[in-house]
């Protein structure tokens, strides 16, 4: 038998009521171009392309200015197409900028929990204002369009913060795994010539501190691009006093830059820091972000993705995929340094939904700790690898039915 035959005979694990079938956002979508069955929908999206395309740019409210002169170009051939063509799109200003209507601006953008049990929560307006104040920031250090900035973060609200910082002022982000020594976080620095780095004294996980700022230092002293390192302190927030602040020694030539944010008020800051705070004027095809392949099949690649690729099939997919959309609480555990990571936040965003962050162990201090998450920020889509579903399942299948996981959609 083989595995389609396999499929087939399994049992249907869930079927979607008709409420769920008409409230949900593919449903929806199929109205707009007017299909009515699935097959009839995935005819249409491969045998047009371009208006297909065009139908989810339209469903996701995607504008461009100026707008694109051609949507599709496949002049070069099938392997080297061109998106929208003389496009004008910073795709933060359909993040965060868009959202500060009556309606969105005091919407929870993001709610975070960390290991140790502390939340922090920023609604659309605290972010739009945290990101002009850390995009100022840069434009004053010099920081500019094209420049490469790496992001070796865990999952805090500053990492959000961080990437879109970087994107509106038309800078490249290279997110790099949190957990990853020297060698790899070196490699991929000095591959793309990397400006400046943003990360952390350290992190807990499974009870334990891990000291990221020792492996950041020893990763830029030969890393001759870099120019600036930003520390965030994730352990303490009492003026940076943190298990690992008197390790701080040699930086070389580059500038070290301590910052503050314990809080999405942003109380500390003034009005003075927002020097800056336009949207940089980018092309539809400048490149937004770069991010690498694991490595394990051979060399990291460096994947370069645009402002028009990436972040609005992240959306395409959650919309059509997960069922999200304004208000949706969305989690995935995951980490900035994997693609996932950049996939929850900009998809997320982009359609106006609420990104559940967990920064920690989702098994620590016990088996239940994901679903304890889950209950108490009521999320309603939660994803996790086939790995952490493995590691769950040898505690049996009695750890969600110990919480509340009544908002729990997928």
């Amino acid at each position: 038998m083989n595995d389609t035959n396999l499929l087939e005979h399994q049992p249907i694990a869930w079927t979607p009521t008709a409420d769920v079938i008409e409230r949900a956002q593919l449903t929806k979508f199929m109205r707009q171009v007017g299909v009515s069955t699935f097959d009839e929908l995935y005819k249409f999206s491969i045998n047009d392309v371009e208006k297909f395309t065009a139908e989810v740019l339209k469903f996701l409210d995607i504008s461009f200015n100026p707008p694109y002169e051609k949507l599709l170009d496949t002049s070069g051939g099938a392997a080297f197409p061109h998106w929208c063509v003389g496009a004008g799109l910073n795709i933060v200003s359909h993040c965060v900028d868009r959202w500060q209507t009556d309606e969105m601006k005091d919407q929870p953008a993001i709610i975070w929990e960390g290991e140790e049990g502390e939340v922090r929560q920023a609604t659309y307006a605290e972010l739009l204002r945290a990101v002009e104040i850390f995009a100022s920031m840069l434009r004053e250090d010099g920081i500019k369009k094209g420049d490469a900035i790496g992001i070796h973060l865990p999952m805090m609200p500053e990492t959000v913060v961080f990437l879109l910082a970087i994107a509106r002022i038309g800078a490249i982000a290279v997110p790099v795994f949190s957990g990853y020594g020297v060698s790899a976080i070196e490699s991929r620095l000095n591959a793309v010539g990397a400006k400046a780095i943003f990360t952390c004294d350290g992190f807990p996980r499974r009870g334990k501190n891990f000291n990221a700022i020792e492996v950041a230092q020893q990763a830029i002293k030969n890393c001759p691009t870099i120019e600036r390192c930003y520390i965030i302190p994730r352990l303490s927030k009492q003026h940076f006093e943190s298990p690992f602040t008197k390790e701080y020694r040699d930086f070389g030539k580059v500038k070290c830059v301590h910052l503050e944010m314990s809080s999405f008020e942003i109380s500390d800051y003034d009005d003075e820091l927002l020097t800056q705070p336009h949207l940089e004027p980018t092309n539809a095809e400048d490149p937004l972000i770069i991010l690498y392949t694991s490595g394990t099949t051979g060399k990291p690649k460096g994947i370069a993705h645009t402002h028009s690729s990436f972040p609005i099939k992240a959306a395409q997919d959650m919309a059509f995929g997960t069922d999200v959309g304004k208000g949706t609480r969305i989690s995935w555990i995951t980490d900035i340094g994997w693609m996932m990571g950049p996939w929850l936040i900009y998809g997320a965003l982009i359609n106006g939904a609420t990104i559940c962050i967990y920064d920690g162990a989702p098994d620590y201090p016990a088996p239940d700790r994901m679903w304890e998450f889950a209950a108490k920020h009521k999320v309603e889509i939660l994803g996790i690898s086939p790995t952490l579903v493995r590691a769950l399942a040898t505690h049996g299948d009695d750890l969600p039915k110990k919480h509340d996981l009544s908002s729990l959609r997928a």
